[in-house]
């Protein structure tokens, strides 16, 4: 038996970045992944993030985010959101808000490596344990013991569960989760365009599903999130490379001159998972495996990167007043009355957005443009917008 203060079970980007927070602030940390970081890697190899201005700024207290600013780091200065196709509806500039970036994209390959590198290279106090295969979980009034098939054992005061959306931890907890299938799937991959992006990114709603360009670092690459009918995104799947990238044309016009793919498209199907946490047990459900959205407001991340950030907050309170016991259900009862709302509000939002967008009803849609560009008229409201989608984390 090996014990720590926390145990990350699970290797996404979002387990690694948590991994990396806490052994930052000398926590004794293990890291569990039940395949290797090299195959977890693949697995989200077209993939980009977009991390909010609040985020950065936590990441950079953290001492975190040269990590995060890889090779193909890139601000984004403005956000052009349409209904169909067409101008733009609303439009959200950086220079609204003082001239800051609204947020930056990050490739997740370049964000796993980068972390990766980190633990391997031992410059954290943190353990890696890769190819563990769970095979049992016990809560005990004290700690919580996980054990893998071959007997070996680790403990921990308090276990952050990022084993995401079909979470083991979660299923072994006995927890009622609410679950909805979208019965949509998102294409995702980096394209190439003759023409300069200019830092700006789109969020193009469609009855099908949001297609999203992500600006990239250098100009011309972008990564595109293409949400589409699951069947119908099977279909695509299959089709050749040509016949996509005449799509691509229609669906990035006015953005990306002749879009080429720079790699096959990789699909992730969409749904709803959130799992109410269980706050008299030493574990708390992060990222995915608490509360998976749609992808259409890219806020997923920076909402684990808030659950991250408060649970370090309230540590240290508790920290400076009592001796700390960092999974008492004192510690997991705060975090939650503190992370509650935000959560909920953010899936009602991304939720209700995808239900609102996808309805191609004329009447509807008129009243849904109105809406925009009622909005886009209006600084105040704009402005307060953009400091909720870029500013939350501070």
């Amino acid at each position: 038996m090996k014990s720590y203060d926390i145990i990350i079970f699970g290797s996404g980007i979002s387990g690694l970045s948590a991994a990396a927070a806490f052994a930052a602030q000398n926590y004794n940390t293990a890291l569990i992944e039940k395949s290797s970081l090299a195959d977890n890697l693949k697995l989200m190899e077209q993939r980009s993030f977009a991390i909010s201005a609040g985020s950065k700024k936590f990441l950079e207290e953290q001492n975190l985010w040269q990590l995060f600013a890889g090779s193909e780091f890139s601000p984004i200065e403005k956000i052009h959101v349409i209904d169909g196709y067409g101008e733009p509806d609303l439009i959200f500039d950086h220079q609204m808000l003082g001239n800051a970036a609204l947020g930056y994209m990050v490739t997740a390959k370049d964000l796993k490596k980068n972390l990766s590198k980190l633990i391997k290279e031992q410059k954290l106090k943190l353990d890696l344990y890769e190819n563990f295969d769970c095979a049992d979980l016990v809560i005990n009034p004290d700690d919580v013991t996980i054990k893998s098939s071959s007997g070996k054992k680790l403990s921990a005061k308090l276990l952050l569960a990022f084993d995401g959306r079909n979470s083991f931890i979660r299923k072994k907890l006995d927890i009622t989760t609410k679950f909805h299938d979208y019965q949509q799937t998102a294409l995702t991959a980096t394209i190439s365009h003759t023409n300069d992006h200019q830092n700006i990114a789109v969020e193009r709603f469609l009855p099908a599903g949001p297609f999203a360009l992500l600006p990239l670092k250098g100009g011309k690459k972008t990564s595109i999130v293409w949400v589409e009918d699951s069947l119908y995104a099977e279909k695509l799947l299959k089709a050749k490379r040509a016949k996509l990238e005449e799509h691509l044309a229609e669906k990035t016009a006015q953005y990306a001159d002749s879009p080429k793919l720079t790699e096959d498209l990789q699909a992730f199907p969409l749904n709803l998972v959130k799992a109410p946490q269980n706050i008299f047990k030493r574990i708390i459900l992060m990222g995915d495996t608490a509360h998976g959205i749609h992808p259409l407001a890219g806020q997923g991340f920076n909402l684990t990167i808030r659950d991250i950030k408060t649970l370090l907050e309230i540590m240290t309170e508790q920290k400076l007043v009592t001796e700390l016991d960092i999974g008492s259900s004192k510690i997991l009862g705060e975090f939650m009355r503190r992370r509650k709302f935000d959560i909920n509000s953010l899936i009602f939002v991304t939720h209700g957005l995808n239900s609102l967008f996808a309805c191609d009803n004329k009447f509807l849609k008129l009243l849904r443009k109105t809406g925009m560009k009622a909005i886009d008229k209006l600084p105040p409201l704009k402005k307060f917008l953009m400091k909720q989608a870029a500013g939350k984390a501070n």
